[in-house]
């Protein structure tokens, strides 16, 4: 099941690469008012649903949710990893 569920969950860095931002525009977008609230935080951090995610980039990204597929391309499928230092 945690497998199942890492699925539909998103952490600031699954964010920063769906949304092509740096992790502190992360900060700055997760910090808004109408950034949809987190499902759960966890020692490595907040995580969110990736559905509530891709909700909000359709409603104020909707140029982003068009080129990138919606809500069916997951951050993780893309395969863009960079090494952290």
């Amino acid at each position: 099941m945690l497998l199942t569920m890492g699925r539909h969950l998103m952490g600031a860095r699954e964010i920063e690469d769906r949304l092509g931002v740096s992790r502190q525009r992360v900060h700055q977008l997760v910090s808004r008012p109408d950034w949809p609230a987190p499902y759960d935080e966890l020692a490595m951090g907040k995580v969110w649903r990736i559905e509530d995610v891709e909700a909000w980039i359709r409603d104020n990204r909707p140029a982003l949710h068009d080129t990138e597929g919606g809500p069916s391309v997951t951050p993780t499928m893309r395969g863009r990893r960079r090494k952290r230092g």
